[in-house]
């Protein structure tokens, strides 16, 4: 799902045969990839989505054929997703850790006065 929703594939750049799958329980001696020859998983054909991911053409993920395969890693994908959601909503993330910051010292400020009441009591 993942490489479907943010367009990646792997955790590096896949650029030939010898990629991040090759050492997974995804292409084991038992796993799908040993069971279909295919070099890349399904999802990582460009074009596909959840629905449609089960037929996707076997020259994406038998051959790798160049440009029918998505290239880029979900490592690359996900810091540039955090980097430019994060970056534009900065003064908000800003205040509300701000504003946590200030419960969380407010709490333990609570908490000390209520165990300093209770032993006097």
């Amino acid at each position: 799902m993942m490489f479907v929703s943010l367009d990646c594939c792997a955790v590096n750049p896949v650029n030939t045969t010898t990629n991040n799958f090759d050492n997974t329980p995804w292409c084991t001696t038992s796993g799908e990839c040993q069971q279909t020859n295919a070099e890349i998983p399904k999802t990582c054909c460009k074009g596909v989505t959840k629905t449609n991911y089960t037929s996707a053409p076997s020259t994406c993920f038998f051959n790798l054929n160049p440009g029918s395969y998505i290239t880029k890693g979900c490592y690359q994908a996900i810091r540039e997703f955090l980097k430019e959601n994060i970056t534009s909503k900065s003064p908000v993330v800003l205040a509300v850790g701000i504003i946590i910051f200030l419960v969380e010292v407010l709490s333990v400020i609570t908490s000390v006065a209520l165990c300093r009441q209770s032993f006097k009591d």
